[in-house]
């Protein structure tokens, strides 16, 4: 489920950042465009500098709603490192990272399933 970014706050002290890519419900925003945030209550996604604000959606997860992580390892031929984050309810999101094995380590340091097996994104969607 996803919320507005004000609706869940953690200490900023906790949280660890990622830069990189988007693919979503949304649209798609290029690395390394978007911020992906994790926080010991929220996932959350946003605008990694002022002139991506226009281009990169602010979406938040709620931790108890993400169902599971899956590392990505390619679309369709193309090797192209990323995380597949699958909430519970709602359209799993794509956050394309050159470092997908910490972000997973960070996720599963806080109790969320992970499928480390790469697993190929489709050429469209998520």
């Amino acid at each position: 489920m996803l919320v507005s970014p004000t609706a869940v706050d953690a200490p900023r002290s906790l949280d660890r950042c990622f830069l990189g890519g988007l693919r979503c419900e949304q649209g798609v925003v290029l690395w390394p465009l978007a911020r992906l945030r994790i926080s010991p209550r929220a996932i959350s996604v946003d605008p990694a500098s002022a002139l991506a604000a226009y281009l990169t959606p602010r979406l938040t997860l709620v931790r108890g709603e993400l169902l599971r992580a899956e590392r990505i390892s390619r679309v369709g031929v193309f090797p192209m490192p990323g995380v597949r984050l699958v909430p519970i309810r709602g359209r799993p999101l794509i956050f394309w990272t050159l470092r997908p094995r910490r972000v997973l380590t960070v996720l599963e340091s806080l109790g969320i399933a992970i499928a480390w097996s790469g697993h190929a994104a489709p050429y469209w969607g998520t």
